[in-house]
């Protein structure tokens, strides 16, 4: 049975879909200023959480561009406003390339999509105590960051290590919390039936050999067919 379960196992992780529980938010308003992020430039945006855990950030301001351009950034999450200060968690490499979107018959904006970090594992947080997520431009073309006006009061956008106040990123930062979909529901109740078949099926077949053994078939002998039972024991 315990290959059963294994296999059941890994089945199911693949179909955990996740429950987002937002903690710290702000969204797109009126742009106070873009930014140029470019390799060697570090932008960040600060926030004071409520939750003790976060897994989760989602960073998507980008000012519209005129051309294609791609561009490799990481995010690091750290205590505090210096960008210097030791990580609590590091993303990997994430590869950004613009998507066009027209706006008139003979006229293209370009925007880069929006980044979601998923942390491998869940970060231990501070209540009401300020952090910072960073992005680092590692490698590619230079974009243009959008800070926008009083759309967040907990914390406020820094770029190489200069805050603006009561200027924000766009970004939404929270929990992750696994459920399982319908079929990962049907492969657990499908894994339960089948150990239940097979508990049952080994006491109507048993040897009187070990106590534990009889202590367990005797638990379930009002499932096992009594007339079976029976027969066995003549």
């Amino acid at each position: 049975m315990k290959r059963i379960y294994a296999i059941v196992s890994l089945l199911v992780a693949p179909l955990l879909h996740g429950q987002l529980l937002v903690d710290q938010q702000a969204l797109p308003g009126t742009v106070a200023i873009s930014q140029p992020l470019s390799v060697g430039t570090v932008a960040g945006q600060s926030f004071v959480p409520t939750f003790s855990t976060m897994n989760y950030w989602r960073f998507n301001s980008w000012f519209p561009i005129f051309e294609p351009r791609t561009i490799s950034v990481t995010l690091s999450l750290h205590s505090g406003t210096d960008a210097s200060s030791p990580a609590l968690a590091q993303s990997g490499m994430f590869q950004i390339e613009s998507t066009t979107e027209i706006q008139f018959p003979t006229l293209f904006y370009y925007y880069m999509p929006a980044i979601e970090w998923n942390l491998a594992e869940a970060v231990s947080l501070i209540p009401q105590t300020t952090y910072t997520v960073f992005m680092e431009a590692i490698s590619g073309d230079s974009v243009l960051l959008a800070a926008y006006l009083d759309v967040y009061s907990n914390g406020n956008f820094i770029f190489n290590g200069e805050s603006f106040a009561a200027q924000s990123l766009a970004f939404t930062q929270g929990q992750v919390i696994p459920e399982p979909s319908v079929v990962a529901l049907l492969l657990i109740g499908l894994a339960i039936l089948i150990n239940k078949r097979y508990r049952t099926k080994r006491c109507t077949e048993w040897l009187p050999v070990a106590r534990p053994m009889r202590t367990r078939c005797a638990r379930l002998a009002s499932v096992a067919p009594r007339a079976a039972i029976g027969d066995r024991g003549r």
